[in-house]
C-alpha cells in the first residue's frame, strides 16, 4: 500500500515537473517573438 502511494506521489510530481517545463518553453518562446519585434527588450532584460 505504500509502494503505491508512493509511486502515485512520483507520477504526480512527473506529470507537474513536466507542466512546468512546457510553461518555461511558452515563456521562452513569447520572449524570443518579442525580443525579434523589438531588439533592444531582450537586453534590457539580462
Amino acid at each position: 500500500m505504500l509502494s503505491l502511494d508512493f509511486e502515485r506521489f512520483n507520477l504526480t510530481a512527473f506529470a507537474q515537473d513536466l507542466h512546468d517545463q512546457e510553461e518555461a518553453g511558452q515563456e521562452d518562446e513569447a520572449k524570443q517573438a518579442h525580443s525579434l519585434l523589438d531588439p533592444n527588450a531582450h537586453r534590457q532584460h539580462h
